[in-house]
């Protein structure tokens, strides 16, 4: 609130909007992809058969499993979910710390990422919306990977804040 508002000629792309949005685009776009893969990088590497040589081939082998297929895009979803809840976090003030914002109590914040949780679980372990939206219930090992990886973008912002 104590910065001038841009002028309604300029893009929001302007002072560094492009940039910022490229940059948490492509964070948030690579821990998806990382989140894709770990379900079959960890089958792999239970069977000792990871090789790096034909890591690409062992992948697409696991993939023919549909539970495992499925299992991957739940929690690829599951963590682009959570990951834009922890930016929208970020985004709220790009000045600040995680510290800073979290110390100001917007408590309309805190009330919709308690609300993007929730509905995150509910797609994702309640048999009605499971069969609805395809996806399969992740363990608990599953949960900390997906917040584990749904965080680089906070980290992202410490990094990057002005």
């Amino acid at each position: 609130m104590l910065e001038k508002p841009r002028k309604k000629e300029s893009s929001i792309f302007n002072n560094g909007g492009l940039k910022t949005t490229l940059i948490y685009g492509f964070v948030i776009a690579f821990i998806s992809f990382v989140a894709f893969i770990i379900i079959p990088l960890c089958e792999l590497s239970k069977n000792n058969s990871l090789n790096f040589s034909t890591i690409y081939q062992d992948i697409l082998l696991i993939y023919d499993n549909e539970f495992i297929l499925a299992k991957s895009h739940t929690l690829a979803f599951t963590v682009l979910g959570i990951s834009e809840l922890f930016h929208m976090i970020g985004m709220s003030d790009l000045n600040s710390s995680i510290i800073a914002i979290i110390k100001k109590k917007n408590i309309f914040l805190f009330v919709v990422i308690i609300l993007g949780f929730l509905l995150q679980i509910i797609v994702t372990e309640i048999p009605l919306f499971v069969d609805f939206f395809k996806t399969i219930p992740l363990s608990l090992q599953e949960w900390l990977w997906a917040s584990l990886l749904a965080c680089f973008p906070l980290v992202i912002h410490e990094v990057l804040r002005k």
